[in-house]
């Protein structure tokens, strides 16, 4: 999955990155098709990237931060290892080979999600929306 500027796909010429605030306008997602999506028949996926790409929830804004602020610890990491636990996603087990940065990084984050504020929070509950009623749409509206 990439994000870029729209004027890159059109060549229109535009300057900044996708995720500058003056930009994110003509911000858009391309996303190759893989062969884990069966039903997709188009060759690439063009969309609108999420608004947490952007404006992070402050859950994900920490996590950033907090990897960020750990890269030094795993900079530098060359060739492959195997990782010392079980992925959250379940889709790599201990023991699996991957690239080193992604061993050592696993082992860094792991110590760090202690000192994550929200680890004994539930996480961030999504809006739930609805078709506005007649009555809120004429409020709305001011009429």
């Amino acid at each position: 999955m990439v994000m870029t500027t729209l004027s890159k796909v059109l060549a229109v010429p535009t300057v900044g990155s996708a995720r500058r605030a003056e930009t994110r306008a003509l911000a858009i997602q391309v996303v190759p098709r893989t062969d884990k999506m069966r039903w997709v028949t188009k060759p690439i996926i063009i969309r609108n990237p999420p608004i947490t790409s952007v404006l992070p929830t402050p859950r994900q804004a920490e996590w950033r931060y907090l990897f960020a602020e750990n890269a030094k610890n795993w900079k530098g990491s060359r060739g492959y290892d195997h990782l010392k636990y079980d992925s959250v996603s379940k889709k790599h087990k201990a023991g699996d080979l991957v690239l080193a940065v992604q061993a050592k990084a696993q082992v860094v984050l792991k110590d760090v999600a202690s000192t994550h504020r929200w680890k004994n929070e539930k996480k961030t509950e999504k809006v739930k929306y609805s078709v506005n009623e007649k009555e809120d749409l004429k409020r709305m509206a001011g009429l």
